[in-house]
């Protein structure tokens, strides 16, 4: 295959693209794309070996700014490879992995990669998988040059030949689903009115009618009621305004471009969909669009029986929402990161608040907490931004950040209240509330908070997942692993399923079950690594094990990771069930002193 253009030899900041030759299909487009987001690459253009060529690989990757491995079956068997990486570890150079395939690692390899957080390409959608690389490169690399606008081409998507069987439509992993397009698709975007769609403050959503491609007119019944029901999930997140259907009914054939409909419903985001019925077998298709530059961010495909009515209406929708959500929040939230910080509305300043908290550092909760006031500031009806500033305070003294700890647990409660008092029906702050009563020791109240949030929003994991790991803090263990599994139905391959995992470890913990502590502590840690709580209640556990050596040492991880965490900042933030925090604490102590 052609290469695209020759290694990058400036003094500019640099990416060092590592590769197997096997996978140069995809990698040379890829690196055409970077170069068209400004960045710099080197990459091996077919160097043969010798002395002159290993100095220059070795001062390549030296002065990088960034190691970029794709990792795929050949990566894995290439020796060449794995002297790239090895020497880029032995260097000061950010490193980033991405897989391009499910691949069963070398020893090697899973020891030089066993604590590096990976992009798993093959689990996310093409858009989803863009944007979470783009951002990530640049958080260690500056662009160089602005980014070309590119158009999408028409594709023939009979051609694409990925196909997933779907058995149990709650268990579709988010962003892996492929669907076939062939019932209908976007129209390519063109560049002259990208920028001309009428946006809210806070970008809208509209469920358009899905299609009957049977032409059945007795399946209009079902077509309707399952757009409706999508309509009415959609509604419960409350993040985005939701087009109602008297608004979106009249758009059910293609006389009207999505580019229209967005400027006549105000709408940034578009589902479509389409069901196709023959006998008792149906076939249903879902895709979300951003409207505004046409970019494809999600999509499924159901092939549920045709026997209940009702139970797949309800099934599909919600499946579809607990799904299609978070990949549209996230992009949302990218989205706003990128954006000119002159331009940036409350709206992206509530999405780049939540950027940050999730990355967890003690200064992303410092620039997310600033954010989150600037968004309350300019709009103080932000009940969002009120709850994510109530979060930004407990993971500040959760995570043992805070200077002050008691004026930011205060901080905690006036802001959840807040948020409460602003939307009572914003699952969002009564989830923040739940967690400012976990601080102050209000076990009742804590519970009943995160309750009223699942039931506020059942389709939501990141609920199933708080009010699991609130439930088994509270020692109420069985309740928490039905939360989880919930969570799990929801979203199983969540990018945060390792809190998942962990709160099922607290959960068992609680229950005193400690060999299942230890497995879940171990399943969370192995999607997350450097995740300093699953570290402490794996050396918890395993001190109730009678497994002293590997409990000390699952601590000092800990503690490499979390230098801040005292005994004294663990008790205080687990407060919900004195018994839960006695023993975990006492865990602690024995795997530090056994």
């Amino acid at each position: 295959m052609e290469k695209p253009f020759p290694a990058y030899r400036g003094d500019e900041p640099y990416i060092f693209v590592s590769y197997a030759h096997t996978d140069t299909a995809f990698v040379y487009p890829e690196i055409a794309r970077l170069t068209d987001q400004g960045f710099n690459i080197w990459y091996d253009e077919g160097i043969s070996p010798g002395t002159v060529w290993r100095d220059e690989l070795g001062r390549a990757i030296e002065n990088c700014s960034a190691f970029l491995l794709f990792v795929s079956q050949g990566m894995n068997a290439s020796d060449h490879c794995m002297k790239e990486l090895n020497f880029a570890l032995d260097g000061d150079c950010g490193l980033l992995v991405v897989h391009l395939e499910e691949t069963e690692l070398s020893a090697g390899l899973r020891l030089s990669l066993s604590d590096r957080q990976a992009i798993l390409k093959y689990e996310l959608t093409d858009a989803s998988y863009q944007a979470t690389l783009d951002a990530a490169l640049r958080s260690q690399v500056p662009a160089t040059r602005d980014p070309v606008r590119a158009t999408t081409p028409s594709v023939d998507s009979r051609r694409i030949p990925r196909r997933i069987s779907i058995a149990a439509v709650a268990l579709i992993v988010i962003g892996m689903v492929a669907w076939l397009a062939t019932d209908y698709s976007m129209p390519p975007p063109g560049t002259s009115d990208l920028d001309k769609v009428a946006l809210m403050d806070r970008p809208a959503i509209a469920v358009l009618p899905f299609k009957n491609l049977s032409g059945n007119p007795d399946d209009v019944y079902f077509i309707d009621g399952l757009t409706e029901d999508l309509i009415d999930r959609l509604s419960g997140w409350r993040r985005f305004p939701v087009i109602s259907s008297f608004s979106s009914a009249g758009y059910g054939d293609d006389s009207v471009t999505p580019r229209q409909i967005a400027r006549e419903l105000d709408a940034r985001y578009l589902v479509q969909g389409s069901v196709r019925r023959v006998d008792e077998k149906i076939r249903i298709n879902v895709a979300l669009y951003d409207a505004s530059s046409g970019e494809h961010i999600w999509n499924a495909r159901y092939d549920p029986p045709f026997d209940d009515v009702l139970t797949i209406q309800d099934e599909i929708s919600g499946a579809v929402v607990g799904q299609m959500y978070p990949q549209l929040d996230l992009f949302d939230r990218l989205r706003a990161i990128r954006r000119n910080p002159e331009d940036m509305t409350a709206w992206d300043l509530t999405q780049r608040a939540w950027w940050h908290f999730l990355r967890e550092t003690p200064a992303d909760n410092l620039r997310s907490q600033e954010s989150f006031r600037e968004a309350s500031e300019r709009d103080p009806a932000n009940a969002i931004a009120a709850a994510g500033l109530a979060l930004t305070h407990y993971q500040s003294v959760s995570s043992g950040w805070s200077s002050t700890p008691e004026d930011s647990i205060r901080q905690l409660v006036n802001d959840a209240e807040r948020s409460v008092v602003l939307d009572n029906l914003d699952p969002m702050s009564h989830h923040a509330l739940g967690h400012a009563y976990a601080l102050t020791g209000n076990r009742e109240g804590m519970i009943k908070a995160f309750s009223t949030s699942l039931e506020l929003n059942p389709n939501s994991a990141l609920a199933a997942i708080c009010a699991g790991e609130g439930f088994a803090m509270a020692g109420e263990s069985e309740a928490a692993i039905d939360s989880l599994e919930v969570a799990l139905r929801l979203s199983p391959r969540d990018p945060g399923v390792y809190w998942v995992y962990h709160a099922l470890a607290l959960a068992h913990f609680a229950a005193e079950r400690y060999d299942e502590a230890i497995k879940w502590s171990r399943d969370a840690l192995s999607y997350n690594p450097e995740f300093a709580f699953a570290h402490r209640t794996l050396a918890a556990s395993l001190a109730y094990d009678a497994q002293p050596d590997a409990a000390r040492a699952a601590l000092m991880r800990a503690t490499e990771l979390d230098p801040n965490y005292t005994l004294a900042g663990g008790q205080r933030a687990l407060l919900t069930d004195p018994a839960f925090a006695e023993r975990y604490l006492q865990g602690l102590r024995m795997a530090e002193h056994d």
